[in-house]
């Protein structure tokens, strides 16, 4: 059976930041997250999902697409690769 749940530790080190920058990233809600009891968990399956959109946000930023981030900013929203 694969590994549902990821451990903070495990997700920042997968994403290659530090744990203490993960539960930034988990507190700001950039990071999904779900509790169990005191512990906090980094769904899989969400982290997989989280990684695929930063690569989607920066492929079209390098293609010269960078629409979605514009308009993203013009309603004051963050995107991604702004809240790391």
């Amino acid at each position: 059976m694969e590994v549902q749940l990821l451990r903070v530790t495990e997700a920042a080190k997968i994403l290659s930041i530090s744990r203490s920058r993960a539960y930034e990233l988990i507190a700001q809600g950039v990071i999904p997250s779900v509790r169990l009891g005191a512990s906090v968990r980094v769904p899989a399956l969400a982290l997989t999902r989280f990684v695929i959109e930063l690569q989607e946000e920066a492929a079209g930023l390098l293609a010269g697409q960078p629409a979605a981030v514009e308009e993203a900013r013009d309603e004051g929203r963050p995107t991604l690769l702004h809240r790391l």
